[in-house]
């Protein structure tokens, strides 16, 4: 997971057991980010679990290092968005992402951030 701007430490306020990638990395970031994640990837069927106040950035590169079509990401701590890609990331290179916000309000996530 690469990181881009000024790192914002923290603990990830939620937990998860056997959630769907996607909903996963929605709970797990802070209301008011942005994750835009390789199309082919929006369907992906792999679940994953996290505890709360595990470290998020360890989490997050756990979570994207186990799943076997991702290969990139990257955080970008000043735009506060999070990019997953389903092939290798290079200078210049695109790839068709689907955006969305992080909800400013989800019933799943256990506390504020």
């Amino acid at each position: 997971l690469q990181e881009v701007g000024l790192a914002e430490s923290s603990k990830v306020a939620s937990f998860g057991n056997d959630v769907p990638f996607h909903t996963a990395l929605a709970l797990m970031l802070p209301e008011g980010w942005s994750i835009h994640l390789a199309e082919s990837l929006r369907s992906s069927e792999q679940r994953v679990s996290w505890r709360e106040g595990e470290d998020r950035m360890m989490a997050l590169t756990r979570i994207l290092n186990n799943h076997p079509k991702v290969r990139g990401g990257r955080i970008n701590w000043d735009s506060k968005a999070l990019f997953v890609f389903d092939k290798p990331i290079s200078p210049g290179s695109q790839t068709v992402c689907h955006q969305w916000e992080v909800p400013p309000f989800n019933p799943f996530r256990m506390g504020r951030l």
